[in-house]
């Protein structure tokens, strides 16, 4: 019983993904992380499967408000290829675990953060 999504990995590797991301979307579905870093309109998220990281726009935080959640929150989401760049990235960001979660207090502070930071520089 051979599944049409089988041959992906295969496909996803011969566009340069690496075996370990794609195979990890394959296999299990939604993937597990941490939020490691922001990089300006961008960021990585840090799989559990195998520290790789896994690229993430802010859109796909539509639990957090749009806006990413700080470095260390644990986070589940699913991989997809990017219409534009064919390489894969996360969507569905969502909060991993029980733990209570306010997003309107989070989109609050980033908003704050956001109008001060043109107000930082030097």
């Amino acid at each position: 019983q051979q599944s049409s999504s089988g041959d992906l990995p295969s496909l996803l590797v011969q566009a340069g993904v690496p075996p370990s991301v794609a195979s990890v979307e394959m296999e299990i579905g939604e993937v597990a992380g941490t939020m490691d870093r922001v990089m300006g309109r961008f960021g990585f998220i840090k799989q559990d499967a195998d520290g790789t990281d896994m690229f993430v726009m802010p859109g796909a935080f539509e639990a957090f408000g749009g806006f990413f959640p700080p470095q260390g929150t644990r986070v589940k989401f699913s991989v997809v290829s990017d219409a534009k760049t064919g390489r894969p990235r996360a969507e569905g960001v969502q909060l991993l675990g029980g733990d209570a979660f306010d997003a309107e207090a989070i989109a609050a502070a980033a908003q704050s953060v956001a109008a001060a930071l043109p107000q930082m520089s030097t």
